[in-house]
């Protein structure tokens, strides 16, 4: 039996937690917008929810769509622009929110800069959904459009940039898509050899794509997907160098995997650093002591430390207080 646990404003959200064994269960709306009319329901939510494939989808909708105006909703109905549709799904990173908030760092017409924690992740997938900036946004201007324009790994703190409204979205999503926003960051990594000596700069430019001999499909190896990253080197702290770098290309994991590939992992990286084997323990207990003690630090040291605009409009914010405490 459910009961109601909490209600709050995100579209048309609510909580429910299942009184048995403590599931929480979503319930999201979805409006379709022009570009989506005539859609099957499962491609339109395919569409919408990263990371769930169709046949998932379909599965989610069996087990509790529906449409706003009481349509039943199947995997094949046809949905039309204006349309709301509410899913109901598992959100299982509810019970794990991050200690530290997220911080408004500045609010300049369309644009919204966040300092984000490592922890949350930014855009909601098929498995998690309020623990994450896109619901926090949601959360703090209910009723307004206000979406990040690009994202930031779970443990990568730092500066993130949202929008305001459909077409300040569009717009500013397509800035951080190519060279309009430089985007800068800080990075200590491991580095025993002394590879990294101060006042060195360095551009790492090997191709990426997804490494098809690792057991985590979502890691990066080399392949050919052209990017680079320029490293500058700050400081060295003992074992450790702390680096600057500036992206080109902004591929999935850039400077964590470049930084890996060049024998210098970033401290605390469960996939890069750590291993396979760590990273997928880790995915399935969260937390657990036995592995957070093999952890130089909780979230790992890649930090967004700077953001500047064409028009020369700048942000920066300074790496967490656990870089000192364990550097």
């Amino acid at each position: 039996m459910l009961g109601v646990l909490h209600a709050c404003r995100w579209g048309a959200r609510r909580v429910l937690r299942a009184h048995s064994g403590g599931i929480m269960l979503t319930e999201e709306r979805f409006v379709v917008e022009a570009n989506h009319d005539g859609w099957r329901l499962d491609r339109f939510l395919t569409e919408r929810i990263r990371r769930a494939t169709r046949s998932h989808v379909q599965r989610m909708i069996a087990g509790g769509a529906r449409f706003g105006d009481g349509r039943p909703a199947r995997p094949g109905s046809r949905v039309r622009a204006g349309d709301e549709v509410f899913l109901t799904r598992r959100d299982l990173g509810a019970s794990r929110r991050p200690a530290q908030e997220p911080r408004v760092v500045a609010e300049d017409g369309e644009l919204v800069v966040l300092e984000k924690p490592g922890g949350w992740l930014v855009h909601r997938n098929a498995h998690e959904l309020s623990n994450t900036i896109e619901a926090w946004l949601s959360e703090t201007w209910p009723g307004e459009r206000v979406e990040p324009v690009h994202r930031l790994d779970r443990d990568t703190s730092g500066l993130l940039l949202c929008a305001r409204g459909v077409e300040g979205v569009r717009r500013w999503r397509g800035a951080m898509s190519g060279d309009g926003v430089r985007k800068e960051y800080l990075a200590l990594v491991e580095d025993p050899e002394a590879s990294w000596r101060p006042g060195e700069g360095r551009t790492i430019d090997v191709p990426l794509g997804f490494d098809a001999s690792s057991a985590v499909r979502l890691r990066m190896g080399v392949g050919d997907l052209a990017c680079a990253t320029e490293v500058e080197v700050i400081e060295r702290r003992g074992p450790r160098a702390l680096l600057g770098c500036v992206l080109r290309g902004g591929r999935q994991h850039q400077i964590r995997a470049h930084l890996y590939l060049a024998g210098t992992p970033v401290v605390g990286d469960k996939l890069y650093g750590m291993g396979d084997a760590f990273f997928l323990s880790w995915l399935e207990a969260p937390g657990d002591p036995s592995l957070e003690v093999q952890l130089a630090l909780r979230h790992h040291a890649l930090h967004a430390h700077r953001l500047t605009l064409e028009d020369g409009r700048t942000w920066c914010c300074g790496p967490p207080d656990a870089w000192c405490d364990r550097a």
